[in-house]
C-alpha cells in the first residue's frame, strides 16, 4: 500500500501520536508511508528519525488551492492508494485533493467536539470522507447518530508501545500528568486540589506543553508549591513515566486517551476522569480511580487515598499492567487496521481521473 499520513495540526496530542506509531508500523511492514505536516512540526522529526519519508508546507487557508494542487500532484507521482487525516483543514486540501483523484479518504476523530454540527462539515464528510477512525466505542455510537457519517465509522483502539514489568515503589509517591496543557484537561484544578494536602509527601510533575502552560506554572508559584511541581515541557511518555506512581488526567472531555494508557502501561496507579470513553479501560477501584470532573472535592479524596496508600497503588497498577497487555497490543491492533485499509483498496478500481462530488 502507498499511503499519506496528513496532519496540519500545531501541536502534539493524541491523533498525531496515533498516527506517527501507526505509520511506523506499517513502514516497518514494507509499506510506502509517507508524510506531510507544517514545517519545524515535531512530527517531521519524529519521521526523520525513523527514516520515515516527510514533507512540509505552509496549508494556507481552507480551500487554498495552492495547497490543493500540490497534494495532487503529491499523490499522482507517488501514486497514492489511501490518505489519511486529521482535522478539517487536512480535509480541505489533501481531502480535497483526494476526492478529486478519486483515492479513498479516511479521516480519524478523537473527540465528539471535532464534528461540528455545520453544514459545511455535514456536507465534507458525506461527500469527501470515505472513512472514518474513532478509537472508543462511546465515539462509535455517537457518531454513528450522524446522517453523513451513516456506515462510515470503525472503532480500533488506542494502543501502547510499551509495557512495565511492575509498578515503581517510591518513598515519596511521584505523581505525573501527561497532557496538551489546554483548559479541558483542568490541570489547574489538580493543582488546587494537591494545595489541600500539602502535609502529604508527594511530587507532582507535569509533561506536555500548551496555551495553559504560562498561567500554570504561576498558579504554581502562587499556590507555594514551586518546589513540589516540575513542569518538564514536552517529553516521550514512556520514558518520563519510567519511576512515576501515580497518573492523573482530569479532563472534561476524552475520546480516548492515550495518557490514561501510558500510565497503565507505566505501572502507574491511575486517578482520570469518569468519562463513558475512560470507562471503557478503567473500573473504579479495580485497575484505577474514577472521579468526578466537576467535583474538586472528589479528586482531592481519591488522590489522598493513592498517596497514603502505597498497597492500594501497587495493586492498580499490576492489575493496569495486565489490562493493556491483554486489550491494547500495538501489533495485535495495528495488524486489524492494516487489514482494513488493504480491503478499502480496490487494486483494479482506475485512480487519479476526476471524480466530482
Amino acid at each position: 500500500m502507498r499511503i499519506l499520513f496528513v496532519n496540519s495540526t500545531n501541536h502534539w496530542a493524541g491523533i498525531k501520536t496515533w498516527m506517527a506509531h501507526l505509520g511506523f508500523f506499517l513502514h516497518q511492514r514494507n509499506h510506502q508511508v509517507s508524510f506531510m505536516c507544517r514545517k519545524g512540526d515535531a512530527l517531521e522529526d519524529y519521521c526523520q528519525k525513523n527514516s520515515i519519508p516527510v514533507k512540509s508546507m505552509h496549508f494556507g487557508a481552507d480551500y487554498n488551492p495552492i495547497a490543493v494542487q500540490r497534494f495532487i500532484q503529491l499523490m499522482k507521482s507517488e501514486k497514492i492508494d489511501l490518505v489519511i487525516t486529521n482535522v478539517s483543514k487536512d480535509i480541505r486540501t489533501a481531502g480535497m485533493a483526494a476526492r478529486i483523484l478519486g483515492i479513498t479518504h479516511v479521516n480519524r476523530l478523537g473527540l465528539a467536539s471535532d464534528l461540528k454540527n455545520s453544514f459545511r462539515q455535514r456536507w465534507e464528510y458525506k461527500y469527501w470522507v470515505d472513512q472514518v477512525l474513532v478509537p472508543s466505542s462511546s465515539l462509535l455510537t455517537t457518531f454513528h447518530q450522524r446522517p453523513e457519517l451513516k456506515g462510515k465509522v470503525r472503532n480500533f483502539q488506542n494502543v501502547v508501545k510499551q509495557v512495565a514489568e511492575k509498578p515503581s515503589n517510591n518513598k515519596i509517591p511521584q505523581l505525573a500528568v501527561v497532557a496538551k496543557l489546554s483548559r479541558r484537561k483542568q490541570v489547574h484544578l489538580i493543582l488546587e486540589a494537591l494545595d489541600s494536602m500539602t502535609e502529604l509527601p508527594w511530587h507532582l510533575h507535569i509533561g506536555g506543553a500548551g496555551p495553559e502552560e504560562h498561567s500554570l506554572r504561576d498558579l504554581a508559584v502562587h499556590l507555594g508549591l514551586e518546589d513540589r511541581v516540575t513542569f518538564w515541557g514536552f517529553v516521550e511518555p514512556y520514558s518520563f513515566l519510567e519511576n512515576m506512581d501515580i497518573g492523573i488526567l482530569y479532563s472534561t472531555d476524552e475520546g480516548m486517551p492515550n495518557a490514561v494508557l501510558e500510565y497503565m502501561a507505566s505501572g502507574c496507579a491511575v486517578v482520570a476522569s469518569d468519562l463513558p470513553s475512560i470507562r471503557e479501560v478503567l473500573r473504579h477501584n479495580h485497575n484505577g480511580l474514577l472521579v468526578n470532573d466537576r467535583d474538586i472535592s472528589n479528586l482531592e479524596s481519591n488522590l489522598r487515598r493513592v498517596i497514603t496508600e502505597p498497597d492500594l497503588r501497587h495493586r492498580l497498577g499490576t492489575i493496569a499492567i495486565q489490562h493493556v497487555k491483554a486489550n491494547h497490543n500495538l501489533e495485535k491492533v495495528f495488524q486489524k487496521i492494516e487489514a482494513y485499509f488493504k480491503s478499502l483498496i480496490i487494486e483494479d478500481t482506475p485512480q487519479y481521473q476526476l471524480n466530482p462530488a
